[in-house]
């Protein structure tokens, strides 16, 4: 028996229902392949975003949330790192360097990160455009930023917010007028976006001991151990790989925890796809 006379006749008879039904199968089909490709590229991209952050230091608790404040600056409520630890882990010789990572500000919808400009550096491998930070009220903007090199702003409390770009002034802005002195080359993260400052700013402008003598001026390492706070996170960049373990196991403790954000990645990732993607 031949079955495509039928097959015709039935499809001239409901032409529009065949119609409908090729329409949904390709639109599903499209959907899926759709979701494949973003979900490959939102790991490729996160794994990209964190692959200049070699080991994290933390307070104990989740990884992933920690993650995902100090490499994608999400807005979190990460706990802070002892004093004790902090100045510890900042000082500590066994890594190339270590850079303190604070939040509190921002300036329209960026968020003002306070840190040292090695981390800057490290991040940006160089810059576009001008220098590093060198005293507290200068910064460096992300690629991305619309402030130029060489404008002034003043930080805002708390997170990034909607704001009006034909405001001059915010009701919550405080600190002194800060210079824009760099601008760092695109990293493909959300740093691009962000105000890198000082710490010592940061932790001046929230009323905190500035990691200095009382009294200095100075930025960067090395930090005073009677006048430094605690930190949500620091970004350690070890010397050698050996070190970089070392260094892992020495703050994994009931205190704080270290991890490498590509094994964080990892175990984020390690659930069923969405789709199978062989």
């Amino acid at each position: 028996m031949n079955p495509w006379p039928i097959v015709r006749a039935f499809l001239v008879r409901h032409r529009w229902a065949a119609l409908a039904f090729i329409f949904l199968v390709a639109a599903g089909v499209s959907l899926a392949v759709a979701l494949i490709s973003q979900e490959r590229a939102l790991r490729a991209g996160s794994a990209r975003a964190a692959d200049r952050f070699d080991l994290i230091v933390a307070a104990p608790g989740s990884q992933t949330d920690v993650l995902l404040t100090a490499v994608f600056l999400r807005p979190g409520t990460t706990k802070l790192l002892p004093p004790e630890v902090t100045v510890r882990l900042l000082n500590d010789k066994r890594a190339a360097f270590v850079a303190p990572i604070g939040f509190g500000d921002s300036h329209r919808d960026a968020p003002i990160i306070g840190t040292t400009s090695q981390l800057v550096t490290h991040l940006s491998n160089e810059l576009q455009e001008g220098r590093v930070f060198a005293r507290r009220e200068e910064a460096v903007v992300g690629a991305a930023s619309p402030i130029n090199v060489g404008k002034t702003f003043r930080p805002t409390h708390g997170i990034p917010r909607d704001s009006n770009p034909e405001e001059d002034t915010d009701p919550h802005e405080h600190g002194s007028m800060i210079t824009v002195v760099g601008r760092m080359k695109p990293t493909g993260s959300p740093w691009d976006s962000a105000i890198m400052m000082p710490v010592e700013l940061v932790w001046q402008l929230h009323s905190l001991p500035d990691g200095h003598e009382e009294g200095s001026e100075a930025v960067g390492p090395p930090f005073d151990p009677t006048r430094t706070p605690g930190v949500p996170a620091a970004v350690v960049r070890p010397t050698t790989i050996a070190a970089a373990y070392q260094l892992r196991n020495a703050y994994t403790t009931n205190e704080s925890m270290a991890f490498f954000p590509a094994e964080a990645l990892a175990r984020l990732y390690a659930g069923p796809s969405l789709f199978c993607d062989g």
